[in-house]
């Protein structure tokens, strides 16, 4: 049987919400589930990019350009590529262990396992390498360098 965790919502969205801990900046994005952060996660070690690159182009795309209205709860002057470039490298990929955890426990699976079939089937070993002293995922680019605009 699954056990599915609930996240507190607010009239502000996600409760608590932390950029660091579920990979998007807006405390509204996909509230109706705790899947979400893996799945960003995942999409981030496989492509290279996660909900922060999607969440910032979906906002510039729609003609936000302050960094107030792209980023919601962090104020701010007008979106510069720096900036949107910073944010994307600080949270881009990001997922708490207690999201991997939710997730383990749904599929039944332990987060070693998790993590071994991450590195064995979904690390695109051509944009990251394993850190050998903190197991971390590192990625071999840098974000917004060599794109053709």
């Amino acid at each position: 049987m699954l056990s599915l965790a609930r996240t507190a919502f607010s009239d502000s969205g996600r409760e608590n919400h932390r950029p660091e801990n579920v990979g998007y900046l807006s405390p509204y994005v996909k509230i109706d589930t705790d899947m979400l952060p893996v799945s960003n996660l995942l999409k981030y070690l496989k492509f290279g990019f996660g909900g922060v690159t999607d969440e910032i182009c979906y906002d510039l795309r729609e003609g936000k350009i302050t960094q107030n209205e792209v980023c919601y709860d962090l104020a701010g002057d007008t979106l510069t590529k720096e900036k949107a470039t910073r944010l994307i490298e600080q949270y881009d990929g990001k997922c708490s262990d207690e999201y991997i955890k939710i997730f383990c426990d749904n599929v039944g699976i332990s987060t070693d396992e998790f993590w071994a079939h991450v590195d064995n089937h979904v690390v695109n070993k051509k944009l990251f390498r394993k850190d050998p002293k903190t197991g971390t995922r590192v990625p071999k680019f840098k974000v917004g360098v060599g794109l053709k605009e």
